[in-house]
């Protein structure tokens, strides 16, 4: 059921929990399978937030180690750091460090975009961290209704 008023705010199905393993070298980040949403209605995304679960390392550590790009059902890029460019044994794409998104007081991140029902996006994580383990609390998407 659809909110009368207020923001709609939807969790990425899989992300809850979703752990990123060790980075297997320095300049190598451990990449996540993807996670697809594929949006239920016509509406007009406004903010993003990607939350980890409390680690062994400071939340500032964590956030700037762990980052995320967004491509759309076409493949073209919502959130990367705009180089483009593979790295590491991996061979990873560039993402954006949820720190440089979310700040240090994890404000979401404003995204306007509008979409149609069935639209999909694709997410992928990945870790920087060759010592720790990162846990997702959820990858967060807030709406307002299509206009």
């Amino acid at each position: 059921m659809r909110p009368l008023r207020g923001a709609l705010v939807y969790k990425v199905p899989g992300s809850d929990g979703l752990a990123l393993l060790v980075a297997p070298a320095a300049g190598s980040p451990s990449v996540s399978a993807p996670l697809v949403w594929r949006f239920p209605h016509p509406a007009f995304c406004d903010r993003l937030l990607v939350m980890l679960r409390p680690g062994p390392i400071a939340l500032e550590t964590q956030l700037a180690r762990v980052s995320i790009s967004i491509v759309d059902e076409t493949n073209q890029p919502l959130i990367s750091d705009s180089r483009g460019t593979l790295r590491g044994s991996q061979n990873a794409a560039v993402a954006a460090p949820l720190l440089l998104l979310a700040g240090f007081a994890l404000h979401p991140f404003p995204l306007q975009r509008p979409v149609a029902a069935h639209d999909r996006w694709i997410f992928t994580l990945q870790n920087e961290d060759p010592a720790n383990v990162a846990t997702l609390a959820g990858i967060f998407l807030q709406f307002k209704d299509a206009t």
